[in-house]
């Protein structure tokens, strides 16, 4: 998925470039996508990019989770895999994936539960919440912290 890719390296380069940071995906061509953007745009990418079995077991300061769906859930419906992919940071964690798709037909999906859960608690304080990614570009988006 291109676009989560360039999200990914705006996202790198932006914020977490210095940081202790991570960046997972499910699948092999993702990492590999996302490997060659971090590359390509003179980024840290060695050590920097898992597909999430590969990253059991360990975690990270700051998580960039690249979910890559946009059809059916696939890879989400598998609830030991998701909450590998889910539960690796230390700090914080960043899900760049399809908003549409965790509202249609990932909504069944762990994802797609926790997509309807930060809605429900959008304007609390201190609570997890969506952020578009144009607000990410416009550098209008309050985003995990890295030390």
């Amino acid at each position: 998925n291109a676009k989560e890719v360039q999200t990914v390296i705006h996202l790198v380069r932006k914020h977490y470039n210095s940081c202790n940071f991570v960046v997972i995906t499910p699948y092999d061509a993702q990492r590999a996508a996302l490997v060659a953007g971090l590359k390509g745009a003179h980024l840290l990418w060695e050590g920097r990019v898992f597909n999430v079995d590969s990253f059991q077991g360990n975690e990270a300061d700051i998580v960039i989770v690249s979910a890559v769906r946009t059809s059916g859930p696939g890879f989400l419906q598998n609830l030991n895999r998701v909450n590998v992919m889910l539960t690796r940071c230390k700090m914080g964690m960043i899900i760049v994936t399809n908003r549409s798709f965790v509202y249609g037909r990932g909504r069944k999906t762990l994802l797609g539960k926790l997509a309807k859960y930060w809605d429900k608690n959008e304007s609390v304080p201190g609570k997890l919440n969506w952020v578009d990614w144009r607000r990410v570009a416009e550098e209008k988006a309050k985003l995990p912290e890295a030390l």
